[in-house]
């Protein structure tokens, strides 16, 4: 979104330009979890064994990527549900291998029932009552204490699924764009010019945080 004027450019948001829309709006989120994986690629060549530097140096750093994969998954996660826009067919799903269907299947319960709510058994906070002196006949409880018990990152083998995954539906998405994309040319090139020169030449202004409350319009 900007507020450049290009000449010729007019603006064309009808009801019938609306998939090509959305088409890009997925491949924007796709695109964005082909950039995360990238990244985790390179921290995880770069991250110390847990003997090779401070403890606590490499915790963070472990917890850090993990951050990082569980954004990729939530950005493809974006991708599969209909809202402003609509989301991958599940048609386009059962058309993958089926061990890209199984990554499908797993990425997305991890996003639904463990990143973006709590739900699965991945995380488990348990909480323990410790009972002092520890090695006497004679006990009294004297502190709770609390396991954070959750799984905290992904390794490289599901860095490489979701990557392999995500690059086979951006390929059915290019095939997809460019098929929308010559069907609105044809419809363009049906209309008069003088009507199509009546159009808006302006791109929609860059939205602030107001617009966090605001439900986006179909064309």
């Amino acid at each position: 979104m900007n507020s450049f004027y290009i000449p010729g450019r007019y603006d064309f948001s009808i009801p019938e330009t609306q998939r090509l829309s959305d088409l890009n709006g997925i491949d924007s989120d796709l695109e964005a979890v082909i950039r995360i994986c990238t990244r985790c690629e390179k921290l995880m060549t770069g991250l110390p064994k847990p003997t090779e530097a401070d403890g606590l140096v490499w915790w963070e750093e472990v917890q850090s990527f993990g951050d990082l994969m569980f954004a990729a998954v939530v950005r493809y996660g974006r991708t599969l549900t209909s809202g402003a826009r609509q989301g991958i067919p599940t048609e386009w799903i059962s058309l993958l291998l089926e061990d890209l269907q199984e990554s499908h299947a797993y990425f997305k319960a991890l996003r639904d029932k463990y990143i973006a709510h709590s739900v699965s058994q991945l995380e488990d906070t348990q909480v323990f009552i410790m009972l002092t002196p520890q090695f006497s006949e004679h006990q009294k409880p004297a502190q709770i204490t609390v396991d954070r018990g959750h799984l905290i990152t992904l390794g490289g083998r599901e860095l490489n699924r979701l990557t392999d995954l995500v690059e086979a539906l951006r390929k059915r998405v290019a095939e997809e764009i460019k098929v929308e994309t010559s069907k609105l040319l044809e419809i363009a090139r049906s209309m008069p010019i003088e009507e199509i020169k009546t159009r808006s030449t302006e791109s929609m202004p860059i939205p602030g945080k107001s617009e966090t409350f605001k439900v986006r319009k179909k064309f």
